[in-house]
């Protein structure tokens, strides 16, 4: 049975965080994460302490391993403010909650960017005099329906649409699979930008090949440098809970790729490699 992952955050004051330095200076993890003070293994539990004196345990134990944390605080400041993933996402549940007769806009990602297709972000409108329709077809949150719930939704959905953009003075539908959409996307700036660095890197490759000169480019994901201080905390600790290999990439590390394939590979050419920790 899979364990589950439990992630807790504390608060912690001043004197406590000295005490955390302090306890965890031999646990550190060589790499640290934005904004943080360290980030350091705890039997099954990452512990990361951020300047701003939020604390994140995040593991199979967190609950464990935060609980003397926790007690700590309560002695040097008198209380403990704690926070859990359940508590974080019933939090975010109320919040959006709203009013069910009201006409909505709402936007989704769906895809997952890789082999099998791109990643998509998706908007709709719904008017008010539409939410009967979709009630009466048992519309709800995609993960609490059945393929064959949405194979028997979606055509419904799609000639409702349909006839409603018909009727519209430039309407019409339009519906592409993911090759069409990969046509669509090198039409638009930024395709047509990737679009022509990958051709240039093929185009050089071959050109300069029988010189024995490689020609590759390194495709970063998240990389800790001046480009993502516009990020809050919150917002890399959300960011690298969607990155498999926990964490984001350093300078080092694409200095290195960079350096290895211009000294180690000179068979390799023509390639877009990806760093990015298995994000894309």
């Amino acid at each position: 049975m899979k364990q589950k992952v439990i992630t807790k955050v504390l608060n912690v004051s001043e004197k406590t965080k000295n005490m955390m330095i302090e306890y965890f200076n031999d646990y550190k993890r060589e790499k640290t994460p934005p904004y943080a003070i360290f980030q350091a293994d705890d039997g099954g539990t990452v512990v990361t302490l951020y300047n701003s004196g939020k604390c994140v345990f995040q593991g199979f134990d967190a609950d464990l391993s935060s609980l003397f944390w926790i007690e700590t605080e309560k002695i040097n400041s008198g209380s403990a403010q704690v926070t859990s993933s359940s508590d974080k996402k019933n939090e975010e549940k109320k919040e959006r909650r709203l009013p069910l007769r009201i006409s909505s806009i709402g936007s989704d990602e769906v895809g997952t960017g890789d082999y099998f297709g791109p990643m998509v972000v998706t908007a709709s409108y719904v008017s008010k005099e539409d939410i009967d329709f979709l009630l009466e077809l048992k519309v709800k949150d995609s993960k609490k329906l059945t393929d064959n719930d949405i194979l028997k939704i979606v055509p419904k959905i799609i000639e409702r649409i349909k006839e409603e953009l018909d009727q519209a003075p430039e309407g019409g539908l339009r519906i592409i699979d993911n090759n069409g959409h990969k046509q669509f996307y090198r039409r638009t700036e930024g395709g047509k930008k990737n679009e022509y660095i990958r051709k240039k890197n093929v185009a050089l490759a071959k050109e300069l090949a029988p010189s024995n000169i490689q020609v590759n480019a390194i495709a970063c994901g998240l990389i800790d440098t001046d480009m993502n201080s516009c990020f809050s905390e919150e917002e890399i600790s959300t960011l690298i809970e969607e990155i498999p290999a926990g964490r984001i990439g350093t300078p080092e590390e694409v200095a290195g790729l960079a350096f290895s394939l211009s000294k180690e590979h000179n068979y390799l050419t023509g390639q877009v490699i990806s760093l990015d920790g298995g994000w894309i």
